[in-house]
């Protein structure tokens, strides 16, 4: 069993330093995609398109609170008649319900907006993510690559190996500006482990 476990791995290491491998940053590339500041254009006006909305629907509902408070105090006044006191006991009653449902209504489109948005979004990142996805499978064909990982899932590789500016240039997004690399001799040495 140990001798096969020692082949296998023996082949799964040899098959891989077969393959031409890669890794690419892909929120790197979505970050600097083309379609990227017009959907977060697009996405702001809609927030504010619908937080209009939203504090339209609140207007209206303190509007009608406010109603039915003064209808209240007025209701309060010793001096009406039974008659008065219960035609606006009515109306409050009227007033009552339609500010039950207003609020209602307003709970429903503003839970609706939040869906919308959300739809939104993904539809957005979707569009995006599906061309960068379609540039990295035209780009590993071209250039002969078998594989092609999302740098986030692999802990180390060197840069030569990274290949998100070329994605990046493929979906005609812009570069990111260089970074400063930090001087070797600022950077821990490796642990070297002894073979004694």
């Amino acid at each position: 069993m140990k001798k096969q476990l020692t082949l296998l791995s023996a082949l799964l290491c040899s098959m891989l330093m077969a393959q031409t491998i890669a890794v690419v940053d892909v929120d790197t590339v979505l970050e600097h995609h083309p379609n990227t500041k017009g959907d977060r254009q697009t996405l702001e006006l809609t927030i504010e398109e619908y937080a209009t909305e939203r504090d339209a629907l609140l207007a209206d509902i303190k509007k009608r609170e406010e109603e039915l408070e003064a209808l209240a105090k007025q209701m309060q006044n010793p001096m009406l008649a039974q008659t008065k006191i219960a035609e606006l006991q009515k109306k409050g009653e009227t007033l009552f319900a339609e500010l039950n449902q207003v609020k209602q209504n307003a709970e429903l489109q503003v839970a609706k907006r939040r869906k919308d948005l959300q739809e939104l979004d993904t539809r957005l990142v979707r569009r995006s993510t599906k061309d960068v996805v379609e540039k990295i499978d035209a780009y590993a064909k071209e250039k002969g690559y078998d594989i092609i990982l999302d740098k986030r899932n692999v802990p180390f590789v060197k840069a030569t190996y990274d290949v998100t500016n070329d994605i990046i240039i493929r979906c005609g997004g812009t570069l990111p500006k260089e970074t400063p690399v930090t001087e070797e001799k600022n950077l821990e040495q490796p642990a070297k482990v002894s073979t004694k």
